[in-house]
């Protein structure tokens, strides 16, 4: 988590969820950019996700390949 963002990886699906101005919540360019309530992020939907950092401004997601 990250001051006012919150991230979390499992099954091969990413869920995120808070405040975020600079994209932090992976929605996209043209995705809200606040969440009250957790949602999937899409463009991370099939991807291993092996490990998420948050911080002031930014979200890092740790990826290794999606799945078949």
């Amino acid at each position: 988590c990250g001051p006012a963002t919150f991230a979390i990886a499992a099954d091969q699906s990413v869920i995120t969820w808070g405040a975020a101005t600079n994209g932090e919540l992976a929605y996209g360019k043209l995705g809200k950019k606040s969440s009250a309530r957790p949602d999937k992020c899409n463009a991370l939907e099939g991807t291993n996700t092996h490990m998420v950092a948050c911080g002031s401004g930014f979200t890092i997601f740790l990826t290794g390949g999606r799945s078949k």
